[in-house]
């Protein structure tokens, strides 16, 4: 393990500035000017209480300290320092537990547990942790109220919220945090008689809808754009799928090129720390967002994924990508993320290959990219390659397409993406083959014939040319022989390929038609034609 990780029990607090996000959207010169006054009146506090910054997130603050009485001892003060300092309203969260030091940021289950339960904190008070209330229950100095027992986000264990009542501190209201109490509905409805009231008005409201949907032929599946975006995670390093892997482009090329270098899977210690680091940052780059990231971590979690990759019995990718959620929880998406060590002759690791993945449920949607990664850059790139993905998909939740040609410039439907001139887009052939008769073998249909002509044309093209490496050519002439065979069995639907894509920039955009211009073919054979997909580059 790498001499800059440590864990080590610490108190944890996070805070934030209630009513930031909107401050910032109004007044940005005045919301930036807040963000030096709290670090002016913070600093001194927390050495004070010898805590330590370790992550700032927006708004956002995450301090460690020795002792838990520390650290609410400094929270009190730092709501009395900032009690009357114009917009600085802040939350408060305190917990107790382990923590992973690495390169002076905290990491772990613990530091999500503080950031979570912090916006269950009045404005200007601080609620505290189940096992942080243990430790000072015998304090009589510092009195405390439960709040709920909420499930939060993120978050594997169950952690019960308490906030603290002694020293002029606010008390949480419930009645505005009742959304995020999921276990205690039952008793807030028999002490809360206002959402009683609110639920009864919520659901005369929810059955109007539904009837007038009814009524007018709507589908409920088309009004569901402010659902949760749930995204599943596995990082790992299969061994039995290097074989495949070596097949990639980028990485045959280079393997290619360095004789003697050599593939090989990575350890479980440190996977985990990459998992630890990553789904940290990941529910830090999310939070307060309508997505939920879960990264599948826990011993049961990358079992069930070590069988599922290594076993026959899923034939690839997607039917895994099934087998997971359904085990698991239902979610918009399921990433994978691969990684191997290349190493030289000494065994020295001198690059990674990551390959990462993304199934759009329960379709056949994907997003597909490949890279070497500097020993140095891994876990920043693997963090931010899973947030493009995500943002991909939860930002624009449904691609355009292309709906007419005409030379070089291209009308689009843009679907869910909501585009602006000058943007860059990609587009690709998308291909269908149909199981119609459902005899298990794909239908000789003209979906099918249209896939063959394409890519009978690029076996042309690149037998007369030297611009294609071995494994590109393998590759193309693969796909060619599988389509073309007696018996072709695999059922893809919405399908496309890497190679026949192309760029385009948005030159125009009226009502809900985009016009874009063509940039560049990706390949010299690929043909745009209407129905084909679009995404954001």
């Amino acid at each position: 393990m790498p001499s800059s990780i440590e864990r080590k029990l610490a108190a944890i607090m996070f805070t934030d500035i209630a009513g930031y996000t909107a401050l910032s959207s109004t007044n940005e010169n005045r919301a930036l000017k807040l963000l030096d006054k709290q670090e002016q009146i913070l600093t001194p506090i927390i050495e004070e209480f010898n805590g330590t910054l370790h992550n700032r997130v927006g708004d956002g603050l995450l301090f460690t300290f020795p002792t838990v009485t520390d650290a609410i001892k400094c929270g009190i003060k730092i709501q009395k320092e900032t009690k009357e300092v114009e917009d600085l309203n802040l939350r408060i969260g305190i917990h107790e537990g382990e923590i992973t030091l690495k390169n002076g940021d905290a990491l772990g289950d613990d530091v999500n547990v503080a950031s979570r339960i912090d916006p269950f904190a009045a404005e200007g008070g601080i609620v505290i942790s189940g096992k942080v209330q243990q430790n000072i229950s015998s304090l009589p100095e510092f009195k405390t109220k439960f709040i709920s027992e909420p499930l939060l986000k993120g978050v594997r264990q169950e952690v019960k919220v308490f906030c603290i009542i002694s020293h002029g501190l606010p008390e949480t209201d419930i009645t505005k945090v009742t959304a995020k109490l999921e276990k205690d509905v039952q008793k807030l409805w028999f002490n809360q008689k206002s959402i009683i009231a609110a639920i009864a008005v919520l659901s005369i409201l929810i059955i109007g809808s539904l009837l007038w949907i009814s009524k007018n032929n709507w589908w409920i599946d088309d009004i569901s754009d402010n659902s949760l975006d749930s995204h599943l995670v596995y990082i790992g390093s299969p061994e039995n799928w290097i074989g495949s892997f070596k097949e990639d482009i980028t990485l045959a090329n280079y393997l290619e090129t360095n004789i003697g270098f050599e593939v090989y899977e990575l350890e479980s210690e440190q996977l985990d720390i990459i998992r630890i680091e990553v789904e940290s940052h990941l529910l830090n780059e999310f939070y307060k967002q309508n997505i939920e990231v879960k990264m599948l971590a826990s011993n049961d979690e990358i079992e069930f994924m070590k069988n599922a990759f290594e076993s026959n019995e899923f034939e690839n990718d997607h039917e895994i990508a099934i087998a997971t959620s359904e085990h698991f929880e239902k979610s918009t998406s399921i990433i994978f993320l691969m990684i191997y060590a290349i190493k030289d002759i000494n065994n020295t690791i001198v690059q990674y290959f990551v390959n990462i993945a993304l199934r759009r449920l329960p379709g056949w949607d994907t997003m597909d990219a490949s890279e070497l990664l500097d020993t140095k850059k891994i876990n920043d790139e693997i963090y931010d390659g899973i947030v493009f993905f995500i943002k991909s998909i939860s930002k624009n939740k449904l691609s355009g397409y292309v709906t007419k040609v005409d030379g070089n410039i291209i009308y689009i439907n843009p679907g869910g993406l909501d585009l602006r001139k000058n943007m860059n887009l990609y587009g690709y052939n998308l291909y269908n083959l149909h199981d119609k008769d459902s005899d298990g073998l794909t239908d000789k249909d003209s979906d099918w014939k249209e896939q063959v002509d394409d890519w009978q044309r690029a076996i042309g093209i690149i037998n007369e040319s030297n611009d294609y490496s071995k494994t590109e050519i393998e590759r193309i002439n693969q796909i060619y022989s599988t389509l073309t065979q007696d018996s072709l069995s695999k059922v893809y639907r919405g399908q496309y390929y890497g190679e026949n894509s192309y760029s385009l920039k948005v030159s125009e955009v009226i009502d809900t038609t985009v016009i874009a211009k063509l940039v560049s073919l990706d390949n010299p054979w690929v043909e745009i034609r209407a129905g084909d997909l679009i995404r954001l580059k």
